[in-house]
């Protein structure tokens, strides 16, 4: 029997090769508990099972000062008979990603994307400082009197991102609307305002000249050029008659041609033969001619060598 503190245990063994068998029992800060288990002395192993008394445990206060935290689950994932609060869903709104998004106007039309392009350049202007954001009221009160529908390009860049304008003809009509409000306020062609937005309403105006004939070309596009089926018959069995005609007559010199190649061979023939029948008799006349010749040649040559011989048997 060993003790310790408020914990005594007990060893027992029933037989030789058995077992050692572990009992006990104790108190602590949580109550009173009951010990059992076994001890190997050849390994000098101890394994043992603490059990309390349900009815006597008690917790103690250094144990309720740590905060219990609540399940990050829901009860509506155990049962309505769930011990654990229910925590509500998060308010928040979740966006899609933007591939998933609906695509907005300025997105699928390429005439507001112009107009996008058009404010962008015409708010990096010097003169574009005073229509950046809304006039603000406090240091202007009367400007309310003068201009009942005030504009800004916060206000128009706001209205294009978020698809407010469908037609690029909104656009065009609250830009100018923004000049003609700073006219109406700024009345006297000497105010610094006044010179600025006349500046920058030139440099919008230039701006917008192709936007405009893009619209223009969007609205009444040019005809396309079609083929009339009757021209095109007529054309192709006209090419196909003179193809024909010039068939023909191509044969027919074919056939004159070769007709004349066969008379001129004939008569080639009939000269060449004319020719060597002439040439035969020529001939002919010739050799016996050569052959008198050379008889008086002969003659010749015999009546000098015998003149020869003379002289020499004389000397």
């Amino acid at each position: 029997v060993t003790s310790h503190d408020d914990m005594n245990m007990a060893f027992r063994q029933p037989a030789l090769g058995a077992p050692v068998e572990v009992t006990g029992g104790g108190t602590n800060a949580y109550g009173k508990f009951s010990i059992t288990g076994t001890y190997d002395p050849v390994s000098q192993q101890l394994k043992c099972v603490k059990r309390y008394d349900a009815m006597e445990i008690t917790i103690p206060q250094a144990a309720l000062k740590t905060p219990v935290r609540p399940p990050k689950f829901s009860g509506a994932a155990l049962g309505n008979d769930s011990p654990f609060i229910q925590t509500p869903r998060s308010s928040r709104r979740v966006k899609a990603p933007p591939k998933y998004r609906e695509p907005t106007a300025i997105q699928t039309d390429p005439l507001l994307m112009k107009c996008k392009g058009i404010l962008e350049q015409v708010a990096a202007n010097r003169n574009a400082g005073i229509f950046l954001d809304p006039v603000d009221v406090t240091k202007y009160p009367e400007y309310p009197k003068y201009v009942p529908n005030p504009i800004d390009i916060s206000t128009i860049r706001q209205k294009l991102k978020t698809g407010v304008y469908t037609d690029p003809s909104q656009f065009i009509a609250d830009m100018r609307l923004m000049f003609q409000n700073s006219f109406t306020f700024n009345n006297s062609p000497l105010e610094p305002a006044h010179i600025a937005t006349k500046n920058l309403e030139k440099v919008f105006e230039t701006k917008l000249k192709p936007l405009l004939a893009a619209i223009q070309r969007k609205l009444n596009p040019p005809p396309r050029k079609t083929k009339t089926p009757g021209r095109s018959s007529k054309k192709s069995k006209h090419s196909s008659a003179s193809k024909r005609k010039a068939h023909d007559t191509s044969s027919e010199e074919e056939e004159e041609s070769e007709s004349e190649s066969e008379e001129s061979e004939e008569e080639s023939e009939s000269s060449e033969s004319e020719s060597e029948s002439e040439e035969s008799d020529s001939d002919s006349d010739s050799s016996d001619a050569e052959e008198v010749k050379l008889k008086k040649q002969m003659k010749k040559m015999l009546q000098k060598m015998a003149a020869l011989k003379k002289k020499k048997k004389k000397k």
